[in-house]
């Protein structure tokens, strides 16, 4: 019995270093030119004109200091009182010098508004805001703006840390709800100057106009993603940073989606990344690089008639260096001229599409994904493969 059982563990362990040495790369480039127009996710357009994960400061992954504090418990989810606690120090961590209240629905004003009539030990140089929330399940654009130095904790993420000062710039950040209900809301403030000036505010992200991109904290594009925003086009380079606040450097995964009115004509699809990349069109697979490996481009050609045509971009990152670029071109534009039709996916370095629909992919990618979402809802993230 024990011989069958090592026997057994052997030849899953043979399976899974063959299907990891049989890793190849590719990579995929993203287009600009013939894109009419965009089809939304149903909601009414935010009333802000700044896209998602827009933020006039330069996002840094968060310090140490961005851990979210130990805070007493905080007041009941239903009302919309913020309790403020107050700081002797700069930054604010340890026992607070005393606990406010504020009945403001957005934190708008002086920031020692709420600080009780009495005498303290010494002077206060730092505050917390902190609530729950009814929020419902989805993505939110969150705005906060002062003159010294803020961050900002949503459920214990955090969502922005600028604790620099002393800019008097509003500061973005992005973080998705994976299910409605009391959601925690933690501002922490150090002003500038003792006059100084804090505001926080928010708004659902229901609208998609470029890119739907969903981010998730592991490379297998499972479970829910920490981040979703719109992007302007599915290319970057993150060298050996993350991709947003709150996110890994180093094992995560993305998914963009867009719908595209194109014109009819040939068209080369172009793809370049590093680690593993692969493309959809109209549900089907025509570029598969699902491997870690270096960036080398993959260029796919096929002909397409006017209408509307759905992308699917899926990316992920193993280790190192991060970048994806996805793009297209029309080389041809009259279908209608059958010397061109036929010349269609004959380019020289054009490669043939790797399978016709979505679930068709090859025995070795589905083996090696089905072993790795088992050992991840099991175990947790693999860091051996």
């Amino acid at each position: 019995m024990k011989r069958a059982h090592i026997a057994i563990a052997a030849l899953v362990a043979a399976v899974i270093l063959i299907a990891y040495r049989t890793s190849i790369t590719t990579g995929v480039v993203e287009s600009q030119a013939e894109a009419v127009n965009t089809k939304t996710s149903a909601g009414d357009a935010p009333t802000s004109s700044v896209s998602p994960g827009y933020s006039p400061r330069t996002v840094r992954p968060p310090g140490p200091g961005a851990v979210r504090p130990e805070l007493p418990t905080l007041s009941d989810p239903a009302s919309d009182a913020w309790d403020v606690f107050y700081y002797a120090s700069t930054d604010p961590t340890g026992d607070p010098l005393t606990v406010g209240v504020t009945e403001d629905l957005y934190i708008d004003g002086h920031w020692l508004d709420a600080l009780p009539a009495s005498e303290l030990d010494a002077p206060v140089q730092s505050a917390i805001w902190a609530r729950h929330m009814d929020l419902k399940g989805g993505a939110y654009r969150f705005y906060a703006w002062g003159d010294g130095s803020l961050r900002l904790w949503v459920n214990g993420r955090s969502v922005i840390d600028q604790w620099d000062g002393p800019e008097q710039d509003a500061v973005t950040g992005d973080v998705w709800l994976d299910r409605s209900g009391p959601a925690e809301v933690v501002l922490a403030f150090s002003p500038l100057h003792g006059s100084g000036l804090v505001r926080l505010w928010w708004e659902q992200v229901v609208w998609f106009p470029a890119w739907r991109g969903e981010y998730y904290a592991n490379r297998y594009l499972t479970g829910q993603p920490l981040l979703v925003r719109n992007d302007p086009m599915p290319v970057f380079d993150w060298g050996l940073g993350a991709p947003a606040l709150g996110l890994p450097a180093d094992d995560f995964s993305v998914r963009w989606t867009r719908t595209l009115s194109l014109s009819d004509g040939c068209y080369r699809f172009m793809a370049d990344a590093s680690d593993g990349v692969r493309v959809y069109l109209n549900d089907s697979l025509i570029i598969n690089a699902w491997h870690e490996a270096p960036a080398e481009p993959l260029v796919h050609e096929l002909a397409l008639t006017a209408g509307d045509h759905d992308i699917v971009i899926e990316y992920f990152d193993a280790g190192g260096p991060a970048r994806v670029a996805v793009t297209w071109e029309r080389i041809h534009h009259e279908l209608g001229n059958a010397e061109a039709l036929q010349s269609c996916g004959t380019t020289p370095g054009a490669t043939p599409a790797p399978g016709t629909a979505r679930e068709a992919l090859p025995l070795g990618d589905s083996l090696r994904t089905a072993l790795r979402r088992l050992y991840h809802r099991l175990v947790g993230p693999p860091i051996w493969w």
